[in-house]
């Protein structure tokens, strides 16, 4: 409890304060958590939605099936739904650089009172846990931050590139096969007819000619 002192009220102050921030930053981890149970659990449905897909296109299907069609719709929108959550982390990271800000501003009080007159060694006691337990709060408040823009990052090449494979599936879907036919069949032929051309106009190796022996004439005129 507190001394009575001058000091002794302010550190019960900033306690005080302390307790409030380390509530913030509790609620801050759920949200964190909550976002990323989301992306999770949409990742798992695109990603059953485009196994389906693929299954059918690789048995073989006919060209704009309606059932693949419904498909693509909802693994776009399951990538969406991803994609809207990468705004709501970029929100929580904002708030949590906020907090930031108000654990630095509380470490700088505790370690100003430190220079108050008028304190008793107890209350310079309390003010020495006080200021390790804001730095645990720092601590917490940096990993994160530091969480938080790696999922970021992470979430953002991921979201960019199944709009690459859904623009794909999409063509895929349209042609009734698997990648479509302007896609990787032809980048295959185009590549076999360029080697095919190659092989011809390339000249033999000299190395390759067959070494014939001179005939018994050709050594009595030698």
């Amino acid at each position: 409890g507190s001394t009575g002192t001058f000091v002794g009220n302010k550190v019960t102050a900033m306690r005080g304060d302390l307790g409030k921030l380390n509530g913030r930053i509790g609620n801050l981890n759920t949200r964190m958590r909550g976002l990323r149970d989301k992306a999770a659990a949409s990742s798992q449905k695109y990603h059953a939605l485009m196994a389906q897909m693929n299954a059918k296109l690789q048995t073989g299907t006919t060209p704009g099936n309606p059932t693949l069609v419904n498909q693509l719709k909802a693994g776009q929108q399951q990538i969406e739904f991803v994609a809207d959550n990468i705004s709501k982390l970029n929100d929580l990271s904002s708030d949590v650089d906020a907090e930031a800000g108000t654990a630095s501003w509380l470490l700088d009080s505790v370690r100003a009172t430190y220079g108050l007159s008028g304190a008793v060694d107890l209350d310079h006691a309390r003010l020495r846990a006080l200021e390790d337990e804001v730095n645990q709060a720092v601590v917490l408040i940096d990993r994160l931050l530091n969480e938080l823009s790696a999922d970021i990052n992470r979430q953002t090449t991921y979201v960019n590139n199944e709009r690459h494979n859904l623009q794909l599936m999409s063509l895929a879907i349209k042609n009734g096969e698997l990648y479509g036919t302007s896609l990787v069949n032809r980048s295959f032929s185009q590549a076999r007819a360029r080697t095919a051309a190659k092989v011809q106009s390339d000249p033999i190796p000299s190395t390759c000619l067959l070494y014939t022996s001179p005939s018994p004439r050709d050594a009595t005129l030698s």
